[in-house]
């Protein structure tokens, strides 16, 4: 029985891009070598600690440390790796692939391009190099969920005391330099009201999987969803609401057995969220904030090059190469007068699917499409459960990929690193369900009378 078993889900595996398994391969041979668990449980650590690190009175006292915990988790995670032998290094999945390919591209394109910025490539290249670690070290989709949804309940917790005027990075002394509005206070752990928003709109739909039954869970669960919404309406940002439609036009397509009264309930729940965060946003009149996107756009599309859409002019390339493009711009539109109030240094296109295209060319373009669309497939293929932990997971997938039109959560350290082990967080869950995860599953040479396989979204397999 076991053996048809097998023999069924490797059939599923191979319909989304997943490489067969040896017999008998299990994340529980992983669990009885020493160093597993303790990796395992350093990962977990890392998925939390990462979008709360910062560290007061230095010249970026919040991209820098994320991205320097970054650094050392990536180095030390390899090195366990390499100890455990090459076997280990496993590509079970397209997902895995793909990242693999995005390295390559951006160190390509780093070397193609002539203004490539080293913070900007090592944002680009240790997410998904972290991704690839945790595909390997294979840590519980649970627990990542768990790590995800404490940081972002933490962060919550400091964007509104911030809103309420009790800063707990002014207990220690520090304050950062004032810039904008009163809700430019509202900076958390990551520096920014808007960068606060994203982040915990990512994060949000992990409540809803949190791992546990009993009715105290559940009502932790929901306390900490309410919180984060309330600091997602407390940075006054707007981007969520492009997030929120974005999940909505996939909802359709990755719950399609979810029944008519959740999928209005929760439609309902993202319309009032999305009302609320317009009526009570405190940033400029949202169709300036539109105009002034447009206006980034145009000058961006109108200046890019043949040479920068073969491989791009390399990551963190924009910011040296738009004002340049802005005066160009200018000079060719003189005529354009209503258009200049917009004019001004720019670090980022504030779309990142543009970004990337200037960036790392129509090849970066096209890969990072076909990453967040691989995850989604895999998904929408299998019958995972709606509460599990890859629903969420994909869920916060839709969600970045809407903000990511919007804003540029790729180019942000904490950000980045979310949407890559959201990624994980998929491919790990799949690998469960499919009974490569399964410790206790023993495969034998049974034979059923009846297979037993897994419908996907198009019927049997």
């Amino acid at each position: 029985m076991p053996g048809l078993l097998y023999r069924n889900r490797l059939t599923i595996a191979t319909k989304v891009g997943y490489d067969a398994p040896e017999m008998g391969e299990t994340i529980g041979t992983q669990r009885k070598r020493p160093t597993a668990k303790f990796a395992q449980l350093a990962a977990v650590v890392v998925a939390a600690a990462v979008p709360l690190i910062s560290v007061p009175g230095i010249t970026s006292p919040f991209s820098t440390p994320k991205t320097a915990l970054l650094a050392v988790w990536v180095v030390a995670a390899a090195v366990i790796v390499i100890a455990r032998g090459l076997s280990e290094f496993r590509f079970e999945s397209t997902l895995q692939k793909l990242a693999l390919a995005w390295l390559a591209l951006a160190s390509a394109s780093a070397l193609w391009g002539q203004t490539a910025s080293l913070e900007a490539l090592l944002i680009a290249l240790l997410p998904p190099a972290s991704f690839l670690l945790l595909t390997w070290l294979k840590p519980s989709p649970a627990s990542l969920v768990s790590a995800l949804v404490a940081s972002g309940f933490a962060i919550a917790c400091i964007a509104v005391a911030q809103y309420l005027g009790l800063d707990p990075f002014g207990w220690i002394g520090w304050q950062p330099a004032p810039a904008g509005g009163v809700r430019m206070k509202v900076y958390a752990t990551l520096g920014n009201p808007n960068f606060v928003a994203a982040f915990l709109a990512c994060v949000l739909p992990l409540t809803w999987v949190l791992d546990g039954a009993r009715l105290r869970n559940k009502i932790l669960a929901g306390f900490a969803a309410l919180v984060m919404v309330l600091g997602i309406i407390v940075t006054g940002s707007r981007a969520p609401i492009v997030g929120a439609i974005a999940l909505v036009l996939c909802a359709g397509w990755l719950f399609p057995s979810v029944s008519v009264r959740k999928r209005l309930l929760g439609l309902s729940l993202i319309v009032v969220f999305a009302a609320l965060v317009a009526v009570l946003s405190a940033g400029r009149p949202m169709p300036e904030a539109l105009k002034g996107r447009l206006f980034i756009w145009q000058v961006t599309i109108t200046q890019v090059s043949a040479r920068t859409l073969i491989l791009g002019d390399g990551p963190g390339s924009f910011a040296t190469s738009y004002p340049e493009w802005e005066t160009q711009w200018a000079i060719s539109d003189a005529r354009n007068q209503n258009s200049f109030r917009f004019m001004g240094y720019q670090e980022h296109a504030h779309n990142d699917w543009l970004e990337v295209l200037v960036e790392q060319g129509i090849p970066g373009l096209v890969l990072l499409l076909l990453i967040p669309a691989g995850a989604l497939r895999i998904f929408s293929t299998l019958t995972l459960e709606f509460d599990g932990p890859a629903a969420g997971a994909v869920a916060g997938i839709a969600i970045f990929g809407g903000l990511a039109w919007v804003d540029f959560p790729f180019h942000r350290p904490a950000e980045c690193f979310v949407f890559w082990t959201l990624l994980a967080i998929v491919h790990l869950s799949f690998l469960t369900v499919s009974g490569v995860a399964d410790s206790t599953e023993e495969v034998t040479g049974e034979v059923l009378e009846e297979p037993v396989a897994t419908p996907g979204r198009g019927g049997s397999v």
